[in-house]
């Protein structure tokens, strides 16, 4: 059985996105992996500050599969998913926060050989670009 962590962190700029928002954004992030034989299980977590006052969005992600690549299913939310991992699977460290479930967004993806496919639900953005219309 093996076991990984790494912390990530990056900045970039987004030059306009659904709020109008122009600016930098710094993000920082976890990632816990294990895995036995050819399986493992990988749970990430990334938090966004896009205005330089807190970091104010949060997304978690699971994946987990066969031999990253080749058979692998994925979960990605913007809600809390820390305390099922404490619980189930006693990894310490991770970050608490409280859901930022803004736009009420989750993404799933499967990748089969390097074939990907994937669904990502947009539920509140859809609502409001209906509006507009």
């Amino acid at each position: 059985m093996f076991e990984g962590y790494r912390n990530e962190y990056g900045k970039s700029y987004v030059f306009k996105d659904i709020n109008g928002y122009k600016g930098g954004e710094t993000r920082r992030g976890k990632e816990w992996s294990s895995g036995y034989k050819g399986y493992f299980m990988k749970f990430q977590h990334m938090s966004y500050d896009r205005e330089g006052t807190k970091y104010d969005q949060h997304r978690d992600k699971i994946t987990a599969g066969l031999i990253p690549g080749l058979l692998t299913a994925e979960f990605e939310n913007d809600i809390g998913m820390e305390n099922y991992f404490k619980e189930h699977y006693n990894m310490t460290g991770m970050p608490e926060h409280e859901n930022s479930d803004k736009y009420l967004t989750a993404q799933v993806r499967l990748n089969f050989f390097g074939l990907q496919t994937g669904l990502i639900l947009l539920q509140e953005v859809v609502k409001e670009l209906l509006k507009k219309q």
